[in-house]
């Protein structure tokens, strides 16, 4: 228990050194201006939904520019000024200096991504834009569904707002020519279904109703026609339009960014920084990562910066 308490404690000291060395005034000066600049650039934008969607862009895209070479800057600049041979010497483990540059850079990319964030909102005003609700999977009406054909998916829909409500539906394949994609809709105790043809297209649009006076979550059951495929990923949901200070970064965005820099800090920990950078951006290439895969994923990074941090003290010992 002591080697651990002892372990624990030289973590949580790295962690907070790295985590002062992520947010320092100069870092976050450049996150406030990047986020300004995306605050200002969406401004620009007459049409709402495209306002939307180059607001998340640009958040997600400057946070990745901003963060990987910060991260994977850390280990590589420790190697490159001696710091690993420093340490090479020392009575703390490997364990701890790569757990504690894990969670310090962690910590320090959060910070920085709600400033970022904040700056942005702050600058681009009371700018309309849509406000949608990604549908979470409850489960599966048929047995083996070929994508999400025969899937229920859940709206959390927020009380007080009025239908008609629009849901964008993904197709990956339509054989032949037209054919037909049914929505079942229950909210409480009201149920509909909803039909409608589709052509040859990317992806669809079903005009569902609130089945007022019903109040709470939307459930919708989506059944393709003959000769059709739906794409895999969740439907979203319109149901109105909210002001840009008030959207934050999706949590989908956000893992992939924590994944991405956690990968470019692994691998700055044995390799080059410019190998690390490259990690960083293939992980963050992951569209829409699910929980369970990011904490996998996440520790398996960390027990790779753990080696790595081992491995390159371990040729620097004298």
């Amino acid at each position: 228990m002591g080697a651990v308490r002892t372990m624990l404690a030289s973590s949580v000291a790295v962690s907070l050194a790295t985590c002062l060395r992520m947010v320092s005034r100069r870092h976050l000066l450049v996150a406030v201006v990047a986020g300004a600049g995306v605050g200002l650039l969406v401004r620009g934008i007459p049409s709402g939904e495209v306002a939307g969607e180059a607001f998340t862009t640009l958040l997600v895209a400057l946070s990745a520019v901003f963060l990987l070479p910060l991260g994977a800057g850390l280990p590589a600049n420790d190697r490159r000024g001696g710091f690993e041979g420093l340490v090479a010497v020392r009575a703390v483990s490997s364990a701890s200096w790569g757990l504690g540059r894990c969670l310090g850079a962690l910590a320090g990319a959060v910070v920085l991504v709600v400033v970022l964030q904040i700056s942005a909102r702050v600058v681009s005003g009371p700018t309309a834009v849509p406000r949608n609700v990604s549908g979470s999977l409850v489960s599966s009406v048929v047995p083996r569904p070929a994508a999400n054909d025969g899937h229920q998916w859940r709206f959390v829909v927020p009380d007080g707002d009025a239908g008609p409500f629009d849901l964008q539906v993904g197709t990956l394949l339509l054989y032949g020519g037209t054919s037909s994609v049914r929505a079942e809709v229950r909210r409480g105790e009201f149920t509909t279904s909803v039909e409608r043809p589709v052509r040859p297209q990317r992806s669809l649009t079903l005009s569902l109703p609130d089945l007022s006076p019903a109040e709470g979550d939307l459930f919708v059951t989506l059944h393709a026609g003959p000769g059709m495929i739906l794409s895999p990923r969740a439907p979203t949901l319109n149901v109105g339009t909210q002001s840009l200070a008030t959207r934050r970064l999706e949590a989908g965005s956000l893992r992939r960014l924590l994944l991405g820099l956690l990968a470019a800090v692994a691998a700055a920990c044995a390799f080059h920084f410019e190998t690390a950078c490259l990690a960083g951006l293939l992980a963050i290439t992951v569209r829409d990562p699910p929980v369970e895969t990011t904490v996998i994923a996440g520790g398996l990074l960390v027990v790779m910066a753990i080696l790595g941090t081992a491995l390159t003290r371990r040729q620097a010992m004298p």
